[in-house]
């Protein structure tokens, strides 16, 4: 049934074309497990991006798993016996990051959205109540572009730090760029933010904050090409 379990699972929720996909989604949902259950804190900060990047990038490559995950992400954010907890806002906080690089289908979607809503209202002031409002906006608005690269590091601590914000964006983003002209700007944008969408079409910008300098084509996801920074 779609709710919390404490116990794996032992087959996909959805029905996958091969067995190899069958276990993966299994690994899948123990990987959930393991991010929720393990408080957030800066020893075990980089133990969650890798989790978090690793069930991502199982997404990207393997676009029929995305429903997978996200119905996953849903049954464990469901009913939760203590909606305040830890562990009840990380497998939040990993749906956020989930809905920032894929979003599942049309069907899936609906489903989707009958969730965020009524946890965002029900949830109002809490910080669950802000990463149901958050994934409500990026599903709403359609956010999420096409993405071949993984979610960066720094992509998922500005999920991790909407818990803490004083008002509710999808701009989690803040980044500071060289253009070519040599200025320096401060931005906040989206996850699915176009560089176009910053610094207007055929213009090429230089990120502040890596050891050298890379280049960044108005077609591409500002955030996704944070990814390549070494």
């Amino acid at each position: 049934m779609c709710f919390l379990s404490q116990k794996a699972i032992e087959k996909s929720l959805t029905s996958l074309t091969t067995e190899r996909l069958q276990l993966e989604a299994v690994e899948i949902f123990k990987g959930i497990q393991l991010f929720a259950g393990a408080v957030i804190n800066q020893t075990a900060l980089d133990y969650h991006i890798s989790l978090a990047q690793g069930i991502t990038s199982k997404g990207l490559k393997e676009p029929e798993i995305q429903n997978e995950v996200v119905l996953q992400l849903i049954k464990q954010t469901t009913k939760s016996p203590y909606p305040n907890s830890a562990m009840s806002i990380q497998a939040w906080q990993l749906l956020a990051i989930v809905l920032g690089v894929f979003l599942p289908t049309k069907l899936v979607s609906h489903y989707l959205l009958l969730h965020l809503s009524r946890t965002a209202k029900k949830a109002a002031g809490t910080s669950v109540g802000k990463y149901a409002s958050y994934c409500l906006s990026l599903v709403e608005q359609q956010t999420t572009g096409k993405r071949s690269l993984q979610v960066s590091r720094h992509e998922i601590v500005s999920v991790f730090q909407i818990e803490d914000s004083m008002e509710l964006t999808t701009k989690i983003i803040n980044l500071d760029f060289n253009l070519i002209n040599k200025d320096i700007i401060s931005v906040s944008f989206t996850v699915g933010t176009l560089a176009e969408g910053l610094l207007g079409k055929g213009r090429l910008c230089f990120f502040c904050g890596c050891e050298s300098l890379t280049s960044c084509f108005p077609s591409q996801r500002t955030s996704e090409h944070r990814s390549t920074w070494t």
